[in-house]
């Protein structure tokens, strides 16, 4: 609705919840992070996909002990 309204980019990080059972390979709550670029091709996204995880394992290297390192 917002890329309707004028918006060219928007994202959202929200809890999902699935009527569904929990096991040990399946967790019925978990968070997603979605995004849309009005005029944006798949190369667009990869490189907006890639800059977050990389964005995402900086932060997380700088905030954990070291005890167990996260190999880029």
């Amino acid at each position: 609705m917002l890329v309707i309204g004028g918006l060219d980019r928007v994202y959202e990080i929200g809890k999902q919840f699935r009527n569904e059972g929990i096991d040990l390979t399946h967790n019925p709550e978990f968070t997603t992070i979605e995004f849309y670029m009005a005029y944006a091709d798949y190369n667009d996204l990869i490189g907006l996909t890639e800059a977050f995880f990389a964005g995402t394992h900086g932060i997380v290297k700088n905030l954990s002990n070291h005890a167990y390192p996260i190999p880029l």
